[in-house]
């Protein structure tokens, strides 16, 4: 329905059918993935970051749930973004993630992010290796400020 909405211009219609549509179960984080981009596009990165760490949970659940069934399911953050499977949807998500984390000083969940983007064949690969080395630098120091100090 979302979809749909879009097709007809009605973008907060659309949101909105979306909000509902993950409300009641989206079991495979597609309209999930559908808000975040919203989101992301209307500059509300917070609810984009949350859309986003939630589409990537569904699909985990979704991985795991095929491979075992019966398993127990670990839902932290690192475990998720560790073991999911790589595609192109997850891979716009972790981008996503990986420059939040960065923006928001949170350089070891960016890094992870990042070295999860290695496994991608597509452009986010080289974009995170940039953004690898950018957050190394920083943590190194030399990122933040490249100006001379010749202050006494």
């Amino acid at each position: 329905m979302g979809g749909c909405y879009l097709g007809l211009e009605r973008r907060g219609d659309a949101i909105r059918s979306y909000e509902r549509a993950v409300t009641n179960h989206d079991a495979e984080g597609i309209a999930t993935l559908k808000l975040a981009m919203l989101y992301r596009e209307d500059g509300k990165n917070e609810k984009a970051a949350r859309c986003y760490l939630r589409h990537l949970e569904l699909r985990y659940q979704s991985q795991v749930f095929q491979t075992a069934p019966k398993a127990g399911i670990s839902n932290s953050i690192e475990t998720v973004i560790s073991s999911i499977n790589v595609d192109e949807p997850e891979a716009e998500s972790l981008l996503y993630l990986a420059y939040y984390y960065r923006d928001h000083d949170e350089f070891d969940m960016a890094t992870l992010c990042c070295s999860r983007l290695l496994d991608y064949p597509g452009p986010e690969k080289e974009e995170g290796k940039a953004l690898q080395r950018e957050i190394r630098s920083i943590i190194d120091g030399t990122g933040k400020d490249d100006t001379l100090d010749f202050s006494p």
